[in-house]
């Protein structure tokens, strides 16, 4: 689980372990424009295996303009929207969905 910088709130999202002790891992967000590392002590209730708490995190790459979805505004209220634009972001290591 990662502090979402925008709106300061928690969230599920995929991460890859970087390191990992006896005592702690430490974390990179997946598609995250943060290049922040993550330390949790293993026994963390903010991680959990993949596909228990983030169940369509891979749908997101499927969206295209027109799809209606639902977002979060700035003070924290949720509504529906339409995609009108989709910006291209190169693909890297830390974020393994290339866009076409």
């Amino acid at each position: 689980m990662k502090t979402e910088e925008r709106y300061g709130r928690k969230i599920w999202s995929k991460a890859r372990v970087t390191e990992a002790t006896e005592k702690e891992i430490k974390l990179r967000f997946l598609g995250d424009s943060s290049d922040a590392l993550l330390d949790l002590s293993r026994h963390s209730l903010d991680i959990a295996p993949e596909g228990t708490r983030c169940h369509d995190f891979d749908g997101r790459y499927k969206w295209k303009v027109g799809d209606e979805v639902d977002c979060c505004d700035e003070i924290k209220i949720w509504y529906k929207a339409t995609i009108l634009k989709i910006e291209i972001v190169p693909s890297t290591d830390e974020n393994p969905h290339p866009t076409e």
